[in-house]
């Protein structure tokens, strides 16, 4: 008979400790069926969303208004087939040509969200968010954008 496993637990079996989790195989369906638009699973539309800080520690991130007046909107984004638990965007990711700026007051946008909606509360539409390397300014006149293969999203 064996025990009923719990996530992190460690089993111990003659001496030997293994520890356990999803396999690949796993943790690249799982990914799939959220980010990826491939034959198996059904087709869904992605966009990234820009993230600024407020300044405010440990509160949820706050997306750039959406608005014809500044020209911002999410972007789409498509991501290709997982690979070793991995999925990354397989094409640039363009933001539209700003016009106002998008950050004023010293904010800086300090990371991005992967949505399900080209609109909507972020609570909702947002699937996963992750920090910029550097984060940016956005002004007038300037466009944004994400090279292919510079998002990477990974199950541990």
């Amino acid at each position: 008979p064996h025990d009923t496993l719990f996530p992190y637990t460690t089993l111990f079996r003659s001496g030997y400790k293994m520890q356990y989790g999803f396999t690949t195989k796993i943790k690249n369906n799982i990914l799939n069926s959220i980010f990826s638009n491939n034959d198996i699973f059904e087709e869904k539309p992605l966009y990234v969303g820009l993230l600024i800080d407020e300044g405010q520690p440990d509160e949820v991130p706050v997306e750039i208004s959406i608005s014809d007046i500044s020209g911002y909107s999410r972007a789409p984004v498509t991501f290709s087939d997982a690979y070793n638990g991995i999925i990354e965007n397989n094409s640039q990711v363009l933001f539209p040509t700003a016009k106002s700026d998008w950050t004023i007051n010293n904010e800086k946008i300090f990371a991005i969200g992967i949505f399900d909606s080209a609109e909507g509360d972020f609570a909702d539409s947002c699937l996963v968010y992750l920090p910029l390397s550097e984060q940016e300014s956005i002004l007038i006149g300037e466009t944004f954008s994400l090279n292919p293969n510079s998002i990477k999203l990974q199950l541990a």
